[in-house]
């Protein structure tokens, strides 16, 4: 799949039908209908490492992370690097906010330089241990 093709496919979603949860051991991880295409499409291994990263993040002493976090997949910066790749999270502050978390790839299976996604926090009942953590494309926000 070229980049044009991957950027149209995922401009097309801008809401979701319904909830695919990503399943064991991340059960209060769901996907939107445009996340589950990404991750049907090559990137379920994404979806899976934000789950995994988000679980740490939520101990994080920034309460601004609690309720949204915001995940970007990006060439690294660095000239010279056995990553290329980076995944970072950062808090809903806007540009230039330190990211709370860095993983790094030396490859990937998306035909991107740049992507972006959310978690956010989904109250099911008035138990916190309860809400979901859906993880959507930013044009389905």
């Amino acid at each position: 799949m070229t980049t044009e093709e991957f950027q149209s496919h995922i401009a097309g979603f801008n809401g979701t039908e319904k909830y695919t949860r990503l399943g064991f051991p991340f059960r209060q991880h769901v996907l939107t209908d445009g996340a589950l295409w990404v991750a049907q499409n090559g990137a379920t291994w994404l979806m899976t490492d934000i789950a995994a990263c988000h679980r740490k993040i939520m101990a994080h002493p920034d309460q601004r992370l609690q309720d949204i976090q915001i995940w970007e997949l990006r060439k690294n910066p660095a000239k010279k690097t056995n990553y290329p790749y980076l995944l970072e999270c950062r808090a809903d502050t806007g540009e230039g906010e330190r990211p709370v978390h860095t993983q790094k790839y030396n490859t990937i299976s998306l035909p991107v330089d740049e992507f972006g996604l959310y978690v956010c926090r989904q109250p099911v009942d008035d138990n916190r241990a309860n809400d979901l953590f859906v993880i959507m494309l930013k044009g389905e926000y």
